[in-house]
């Protein structure tokens, strides 16, 4: 378990192990997967599945609790 302080632009990976939860704790953060978007205001929360390519943006910061 982290805890994030996320600004700007996340580049494109994956993560090939395990799946990875996000929970946003203040701000806003989008994910962008392969063929979906979703925006996470404060307290929401998206799983990404292994395996999966993905990015993300914080516009201007987004603090983050990330599971893996």
């Amino acid at each position: 378990i982290n805890l994030l302080k996320v600004q700007g632009n996340v580049s494109w990976h994956l993560h090939k192990e395990r799946d990875k939860m996000i929970i946003v704790v203040k701000g806003r953060f989008s994910i962008y997967l392969e063929d979906q978007e979703a925006t996470l205001e404060e307290n929401e929360a998206f799983i990404i599945p292994r395996g999966l390519m993905h990015s993300a943006t914080a516009q201007p910061e987004a603090w983050i609790i990330v599971i893996e």
